[in-house]
């Protein structure tokens, strides 16, 4: 697994490790990589599951992540071979990956916790590989200077995206309040990939709802939806209370008689 404490240095330096993902988090893949290096190990190859292998920064470390069945091909060679060899080659860029956008693996799913009147998530938008801007890190540093940017994932990619989308929005219709552009841009997303077929998820299975929401941002079309829904306080209260809590309680969140 590549956790510390678990090489030994004296048998994997010089060596390519491979190194078991299992359902460990995307934070783990540097810690497994940082031990590798300070076995003074030459190389590393991590084995995930298909769906779990997404792009990453490694900075000048070989460094490869392969799915479960690669995986397998790679141990089954290892284990029939008296001398096995490997050569991890440099990185090639890919472009205009296919099929694309996918629901990523580690996306939160709806319902909403507390009820399915609420619907969860509310729509797609980018959280995979986004390339920003990040603070150097001295002791990986890239070529001559630390690098300035890193590959980064999750909500924390994801919103500035939406929250783009919202601003752009609203600098073409200035009067819309907050609950209309969160209209125009639930009502008018995609449900289909750059292939043309209906979004999937990481396990290559249509997205339903509760993964996709109601689909990828677009926020061209949310510039003219055709309509839009005002939501106001009242709707929320009047939520509230049909969802079964109590006028009391209400008040208290509220803040209002």
């Amino acid at each position: 697994m590549c956790y510390p404490g678990s090489l030994d240095a004296e048998k994997v330096a010089g060596k390519i490790v491979i190194c078991v993902a299992d359902d460990d988090p995307i934070a783990f893949r540097g810690l497994k990589r940082r031990q590798v290096v300070q076995a003074k190990s030459v190389g590393v190859i991590l084995i995930e599951k298909e769906e779990a292998v997404l792009p990453s920064v490694t900075g000048i470390f070989p460094y490869v992540q392969v799915g479960d069945i690669a995986g397998s091909q790679i141990l089954n060679y290892i284990n029939s071979t008296k001398k096995p060899t490997a050569t991890i080659l440099p990185t090639v860029e890919v472009k205009r990956h296919r099929p694309a956008p996918v629901v990523a693996y580690f996306s939160s799913r709806g319902p909403a916790q507390r009820t399915e009147n609420i619907f969860k998530p509310d729509k797609m938008a980018p959280g995979v590989a986004i390339l920003a801007a990040m603070l150097p890190k001295i002791d990986e540093a890239v070529g001559d200077k630390p690098s300035e940017f890193s590959m980064r994932y999750g909500t924390s990619m994801s919103c500035p995206h939406v929250s783009g989308a919202a601003a752009f929005v609203k600098s073409v219709r200035h009067r819309w309040t907050s609950p209309m552009i969160k209209s125009a841009l639930m009502t008018t997303p995609t449900a289909y990939d750059n292939t043309r077929k209906l979004l999937t998820n990481g396990s290559s299975y249509i997205a339903n709802p509760h993964e996709a929401g109601s689909g990828g941002l677009n926020p061209m079309k949310a510039q003219n939806p055709g309509l839009v829904f005002e939501t106001t306080t009242q709707d929320y209260l009047r939520f509230l209370r049909h969802n079964g809590n109590s006028e009391k309680d209400i008040r208290s969140m509220s803040n209002t008689v």
